[in-house]
């Protein structure tokens, strides 16, 4: 007890070296598992904070081989995703591990309070890739399984953005498909997060998407898009999308 004390008091003083090595010196002489695993976990704290990412990833990862079903298990593996996602803020390369991680995380504690964080942090990590499907079912699920998280408007809009990305090279056909899921998605932004701040993006992109689908010569015109534009000017003067929106609009009156 007098270690771990003195591991975590020179952690809150910044004193990583320190604390790593308190946290040694427990580790080396602790018998129970729950004493052991405390001490990797400031360990792995400890080298996170100093920056060095891939010890803290080992450390914490030992903790989850070793430890799994003790409490700081949980722990370990949240911190492993925020330790790849540091990483990949300088090295896209680490964006896999990051969905990987964090999926982990959310499939083995689905009921936890920071599940939430889990989904947001890999949907964004299939984003930063491109890889629009995932990064789409991702951004679903965290609405449909959160819905009053703070996550979950933009979410539900992010979730139509990214398969608006697909249409991109696809065939007409293709394109058609894609382009109504998206609007679908942006409708549900509308009907299920009226007050969010979400709704003038999604009345935005729903309009293009009308655009591009009467472009394809399908049941809608371009005229069809107008009331959203109008929309938008009217109640979202101020928002992003309201000068764009009034410039449209004299430009096809």
């Amino acid at each position: 007890r007098v270690l771990i004390r003195l591991a975590s008091a020179y952690f809150r003083l910044n004193q990583f070296d320190k604390s790593i090595e308190a946290s040694q010196q427990l580790m080396d002489v602790a018998v129970e598992s729950e004493d052991i695993a405390n001490a990797l976990f400031v360990q792995g704290n400890s080298y996170f904070r100093s920056g060095d990412l891939a010890t803290a990833v080992q450390t914490y990862q030992s903790i989850v081989d070793n430890y799994p079903q003790i409490g700081w298990a949980r722990n370990a593996q949240f911190q492993i995703g925020i330790a790849f996602n540091k990483m990949a803020s300088g090295n896209i390369s680490y964006l896999p591990q990051v969905a990987d991680e964090f999926e982990q995380y959310y499939n083995t504690y689905p009921d936890d309070e920071r599940a939430v964080y889990a989904y947001y942090y890999a949907a964004f990590a299939y984003y930063r890739l491109g890889k629009w499907r995932d990064a789409s079912d991702t951004f679903d699920e965290l609405a449909g399984n959160f819905p009053q998280s703070e996550f979950a408007p933009q979410a539900m809009f992010r979730a139509g953005e990214s398969i608006f990305n697909l249409a991109q090279g696809g065939n007409r056909a293709k394109k058609k498909e894609i382009f109504e899921e998206a609007m679908g998605k942006y409708e549900m932004v509308l009907s299920r997060f009226p007050r969010s701040d979400m709704v003038d993006d999604a009345l935005y992109n729903k309009a293009w998407a009308i655009i591009h689908l009467s472009d394809l010569g399908e049941e809608f015109t371009k005229e069809d898009a107008l009331p959203l534009f109008e929309q938008i000017v009217s109640e979202h003067t101020l928002g992003d999308y309201g000068a764009a929106s009034q410039f449209t609009l004299g430009d096809y009156y």
